[in-house]
């Protein structure tokens, strides 16, 4: 291995001096990326995700991190609670938030039913992700104007959400979501 020019901080900094970084949460994540919250089941990941969609609408700190200023609207695919269980959560959080609900119409959930309509998401033997869901998301989340979709969580519909085979599979069919 060799270090080069192109690999010094400041070649980086020039060659991408025209390049505009729009973070959603400052210092943490961009707009346009795909991400993973990675943690030992039962470790709240679930509330976590929530937080960030309670910050992002009522533009409080996500983690004491300044949050884009930018009006988003969300799609959070729930995959493991009923409506009236994500609901009593919702309440239970927005105690913290008080959102207003003009914010919280900028919000869409969908459970598993209305996400895989019932069909698995990934075939475990052969790694083929069923595109339907993505692609019919993807036009749903356009044609409302989303600018972040969440899914949590995926094992329910993946199997192992810590294998990375299965969720390489599943992040490089959700690129195809992008909604803007």
């Amino acid at each position: 291995m060799q270090f080069t020019e192109s690999n010094k901080g400041s070649t980086i900094m020039r060659a991408t001096q025209g390049i505009e970084f729009k973070p959603l949460i400052k210092t943490l994540v961009e707009r346009n990326a795909v991400g993973m919250i990675v943690a030992p089941a039962k470790a709240k990941k679930s509330m976590l995700a929530l937080n960030l969609v309670f910050s992002l609408l009522t533009k409080k700190p996500f983690l004491g991190l300044p949050v884009s200023e930018e009006q988003d609207k969300i799609v959070y695919v729930n995959l493991e609670l009923t409506k009236t269980a994500l609901g009593v959560r919702l309440r239970t959080m927005n105690t913290f938030y008080n959102a207003t609900p003009k914010q919280l119409d900028n919000v869409m959930f969908l459970s598993s039913d209305e996400f895989c309509k019932g069909e698995a998401l990934v075939d475990t033997k052969t790694q083929k992700v069923n595109q339907e869901p993505f692609n019919a998301l993807a036009e749903a989340a356009k044609n409302w104007g989303a600018t972040v979709i969440i899914f949590d969580p995926l094992y329910y519909v993946v199997g192992e959400e810590n294998d990375n085979v299965l969720m390489t599979a599943v992040f490089a069919s959700s690129e195809n979501c992008e909604p803007n």
